[in-house]
């Protein structure tokens, strides 16, 4: 009677053939695993749900091959159902297929797999082995304990449908720090999240050396301010000449924390085209920025940026004014006696009878570290200065 209910089966519409395939997984008569294994190649989504279900209720050993083939399945469901399904057949080829799927995409499919292994008393045999199931169960972020067996596992789950998994992935190589990783790592640049991107900066930072240093420059104009300031980081981590160009177009970044990070990679610079830079950047709106460009055009010592320097001597932050004047000491013992320092002499004097209290305090501050004598100012502003009392 088994080949009448085949044709029924075969002759009706794919609705009809799930109901049937239900309907007969519940009698649990074994004669219709035939036709659910034979159900298992229809063209329709759902029919090969019902099968692949019905299946479970009607475990034939006959059905482990059929099954194994689902595991490829372009469905994510389908590869779920599947391997779940497998746990309860158990046949010559299933724990090969199961251990194999642990590294699939979809972190249900590869938890699935991990269930259906230990419920039938499977163990890891190997470094590798532990490696993917730690990843199936969520574990990617510590699988670095795993060692160099954990590398090729984790290529997989850079693959992974979920942010989560792929940069706990990016995180666990980073860890390990083979340079086997470098070229999957290259690849996850193009990660559509932006947590993700910036893991695999920071992870090629550290391992990829200058090649991929310099392919993370690509990354200067992300659209993302944090995947730009990891890429300016790992730049002022992994110093090269060749990369000035690069943090010269940071260090005009429209978030500020780049152009700080790029600042500072910059006094590491030799390149004339840096000192210009950082001396425009001493007009930043950013203190912090202006700070950074002074310290880094002390470390650069170059004699151009004394006359810049000079004229910061009268900012409006205590911490620019301390920086600059540091800096032109490093630069040149005798910057008191240069022409940027003579010329500035008799304008910072007529500033300190401005109205405003900030600029007569800096312009004291200024000429206390040209002349070595800070000249007194009114401790209370004029009647009617609105400007604030300095931080300092």
């Amino acid at each position: 009677m088994v080949w009448w209910h085949l044709l029924r089966f075969k002759i009706t519409n794919p609705r009809e053939r799930s109901r049937l395939l239900r309907v007969w997984s519940k009698t649990g008569d074994l004669k219709f695993a035939a036709i659910s294994i034979y159900a298992l190649r229809d063209p329709d989504l759902s029919v090969r749900k019902s099968a692949i279900e019905s299946l479970a209720s009607l475990p034939d050993p006959g059905a482990c091959e059929p099954l194994t083939l689902l595991l490829k399945d372009d469905d994510d469901d389908v590869r779920k159902l599947t391997a779940e399904t497998l746990g309860r057949i158990r046949g010559p080829n299933s724990v090969a297929a199961l251990v194999s799927t642990l590294a699939d995409i979809h972190p249900a499919v590869r938890q699935a797999a991990g269930n259906s292994l230990e419920s039938n008393g499977w163990k890891p045999s190997n470094a590798k082995e532990r490696a993917l199931l730690s990843i199936a169960r969520g574990g990617a972020a510590t699988v670095w304990r795993e060692g160099d067996a954990a590398v090729e596992p984790l290529f997989s789950a850079l693959e992974g449908n979920t942010a989560y998994l792929r940069r706990n992935a990016v995180t666990a190589l980073e860890h390990i720090g083979d340079e086997r990783a470098i070229g999957p790592l290259l690849k996850v640049l193009r990660d559509p999240d932006m947590t993700v991107r910036v893991s695999a900066v920071h992870a090629l930072g550290k391992i990829g050396g200058e090649r991929a240093t310099l392919t993370l420059a690509v990354l200067i104009h992300d659209a993302s301010k944090h995947v730009r300031l990891a890429v300016a980081d790992v730049l002022r981590k992994n110093w090269e000449q060749e990369y000035t160009d690069y943090a010269i177009v940071l260090l005009s970044d429209a978030d500020f924390e780049v152009r700080l990070t790029a600042a500072e990679a910059l006094g590491k610079s030799n390149h004339p085209e840096a000192v210009d830079a950082l001396v425009d950047a001493l007009t930043d709106t950013d203190a912090d920025v202006r700070r950074l460009a002074s310290q880094s055009l002390g470390r650069i010592q170059d004699t151009r940026a004394i006359a810049p320097l000079v004229k910061m001597l009268a900012d409006t932050e205590s911490a620019v004014r301390h920086a600059a004047a540091n800096a032109l000491q490093i630069i040149d013992l005798n910057w008191r006696m240069s022409d940027a320092a003579l010329e500035a002499t008799p304008l910072l004097q007529q500033a300190l009878s401005k109205r405003e209290y900030w600029v007569r305090h800096a312009a004291a501050k200024a000429l206390g570290h040209i002349t070595g004598t800070m000249p007194e100012v009114t401790k209370e502003a004029p009647p009617g200065c609105s400007a604030p009392p300095p931080r300092d």
